[in-house]
């Protein structure tokens, strides 16, 4: 579906997702959309994007963002966010506006 979508008028695609990615070796580590707990090769998204940049971020991250866009009281850029659902546990730090990625350990 991506790569019949992709033409002259993308510059760029944005994925957003649950868990650990490598951006470097384009895979997903793990994830708990994941039905195995296997690493799982994203080259297929890639080689469907035909060249436009691919931008991966963790769903956290994208919400984050929303909210520092929508704040109504016009936000410093700091936030940290953590979402509690159904299963799912997930946080967020932005410091000035910028995703940080942190670290897995």
């Amino acid at each position: 579906m991506l790569s019949e979508n992709v033409d002259a008028s993308v510059f760029g695609i944005g994925i957003s997702f649950t868990g650990v990615v490598d951006p470097a070796a384009h895979a997903m580590l793990f994830s708990s959309s994941l039905p195995t707990s296997s690493a799982i090769s994203l080259d297929p998204l890639y080689t469907a994007a035909r060249g436009v940049p691919v931008v991966l971020h963790n769903d956290m991250h994208a919400l984050a963002l929303r909210w520092l866009m929508t704040d109504p009281t016009g936000g410093t850029g700091d936030v940290l966010l953590v979402g509690l659902d159904d299963g799912r546990l997930g946080a967020s730090v932005l410091i000035d506006g910028t995703p940080h990625r942190g670290s897995v350990s």
